[in-house]
Formats: structure tokens, C-alpha cells, sequence
């Protein structure tokens, strides 16, 4: 947590609250959880609030690019409102930033914010793992015209999700995708980034690949594989049409889709008088 961080779509993270509570397949593994055990701070499950980090985004000499919160969900049930006004009133506050606020729970958060001035340069987003979540877009969707940008983070992708309604509905303004990673990661099968980011294109909606996680298309002379069907069941031998070698590779399996890195962001970010354009992540 802090003034820099190794998520490439942001530049900075920011955890007012911590801890949460599983909802949904893509926390099975969850990254937050796994690093709070490893430094020993104490049951996940436990949610807290942090009043002494509220002062951390204007101790920060430059405007930044900050995901609020990468350990935990500001919309978790058991974060009280008043709290949330008074982190909303941080970033309102700190106009050169632009904060990436993701939660699994829009619900709460249209509920909250709906009727309220949205600051411009606050972009909320969902989770989506799979077809089955792709509600949480719907319910975001319902900020269109409050809040400046939707975003989606596809993450960890555990199943191919259609995301064309959205996009060429003009519901949505960027997604990141990304691959499983840590010790117990799943595969993702790469017919899904690759889906993803054509309709993107199409939509001209920025698409920014943040990595395959932990696996990787595998080459005949590399091992051992698995293999992993568009539907995501995993065999140990090619069953169903389209099927992918996987193998596992940890860091190395890299940002590379089909031979290029996939790192678009709309214009406006840090620039929030901008119209919406895509550019490269690095130009932000």
C-alpha cells in the first residue's frame, strides 16, 4: 500500500479499509487475503476502517493514478456510510489524482451515490470473473451520466464473458484484464482476452492486458501441460474443440497477447478536461 505499487494500470494504491469477506468464485484465492496472512495482521474476514490513512493521497507530491482499495472493498456491508462520505470527501479533495475505485458490491454503491455529485476524477468499477457476474455491469451501468468513467476489471478471468452489450452500448469506458496469479492459480483460456480485446477495438473502448496470471499457452517441447477448454474445464488431454496446452510458468508467462502489450487508458485520465480518447497507459 502507498506511494507506488507493482499493479501497471495504476500508479499508487490507497486503503482506507481493509479486510472482506468472500462472495463470489474469483475471491477463492484471494491476492488481499494471502498477503494479510503472510504479514500476519490479524483474520481477513475482519473488516476495518483506517481514519489515519485519509491524509495519505495529499501527502503525495504528484497527481497519480490510485486503486482504492487493493486490500479490501470500501463496500463491503460492514464499512459504515458516513466513512465512505468521508473518503469520497478525500478524493473530491484531491483533484490531481484519479482514484479507480473497485468493488464486487455495486449494489451498495449505487445505492450510496447515486443522488450525490460525483467527482470527476473518482472512476468506480466492478469485478467480473465470469458470465455469471456480469450483472455486477448492469448495476454499475446505473452511474452512466453521474460518474465520469465505468470501468470493469476482468480479473481474475475464470470464464469467457460477453462484454459487447456494454461496450457498444457505450457502457463501459475500459477494461482490464488479467489472469490468475499466486500459488493455487487458475488458467485462462486465451480466447477469452482474445474476444475481449477485438470487441474492445470495435467499441474503440480502451483495453489494458494486464497479464496471463500464472500460465501461458504452451509449445509442444515445454511441460507438463494441462489442457483447458473455451468453457474452462480443465483436462489432461485435448476433449473439446478449441482446447488450449496450458503450462504453467509463474512471472514469466508476461503481458504479451499475440505478440504486443495491450495497455490503452482513456485520455482523461490525470487530465480529467480531456475528451475520451484512448492512449497508451505510459502517456498517462
Amino acid at each position: 500500500m502507498g506511494a507506488t505499487t507493482g499493479i501497471p494500470y495504476v500508479d499508487a494504491t490507497w486503503n482506507p479499509v481493509s479486510g472482506c469477506t468472500k462472495i463470489s468464485p474469483g475471491c477463492q484465492h484471494c491476492y488481499a487475503e494471502r498477503e494479510t496472512l503472510r504479514w500476519k495482521r490479524g483474520p481477513f474476514d475482519t473488516v476495518h476502517i483506517h481514519e489515519s490513512r485519509l491524509g495519505e493521497p495529499a501527502k503525495w507530491p504528484k497527481g497519480k493514478k490510485v486503486l482504492v482499495p487493493s486490500m479490501g472493498d470500501l463496500y463491503h456491508p460492514l464499512v459504515p456510510p458516513e466513512y465512505r462520505d468521508q473518503v469520497f470527501a478525500v478524493m473530491a479533495a484531491e483533484e490531481r489524482h484519479t482514484f479507480f475505485l473497485l468493488t464486487k458490491r455495486p449494489g451498495l454503491m449505487v445505492h450510496q451515490m447515486a443522488q450525490a455529485v460525483w467527482p470527476q476524477n473518482v472512476w468506480p468499477g466492478v469485478s467480473v470473473e465470469s458470465q455469471e457476474w456480469a450483472w455486477r455491469i448492469d448495476v454499475l451501468a446505473e452511474l452512466r451520466g453521474i460518474a465520469p468513467v465505468l470501468w470493469v476489471s476482468y480479473e481474475p478471468a475464470l470464464g469467457a464473458v460477453d462484454f459487447s452489450p456494454w461496450l457498444y452500448g457505450q457502457l463501459i469506458d475500459l477494461i482490464v484484464a488479467s489472469g490468475e496469479s499466486g500459488p493455487k492459480a487458475r488458467p485462462s483460456h486465451p480466447s477469452w482476452f482474445r474476444k475481449t480485446r477485438d470487441d474492445c477495438v470495435k467499441a474503440e473502448v480502451p483495453f489494458f492486458f494486464k497479464g496471463w496470471g500464472e500460465w501461458q499457452l504452451g509449445t509442444p517441447m515445454v511441460g507438463p501441460p494441462i489442457w483447458l477448454s473455451p468453457d474452462g474445464s480443465i483436462q489432461d488431454r485435448p476433449v473439446a474443440q478449441g482446447s488450449a496446452r496450458m503450462i504453467r510458468v509463474g512471472r514469466r508467462a508476461g503481458a504479451l497477447l499475440e505478440g504486443r502489450e495491450w495497455r490503452e487508458m482513456p485520455q482523461r485520465c490525470l487530465m480529467p478536461q480531456a475528451q475520451n480518447e484512448i492512449v497508451h497507459a505510459s502517456a498517462t
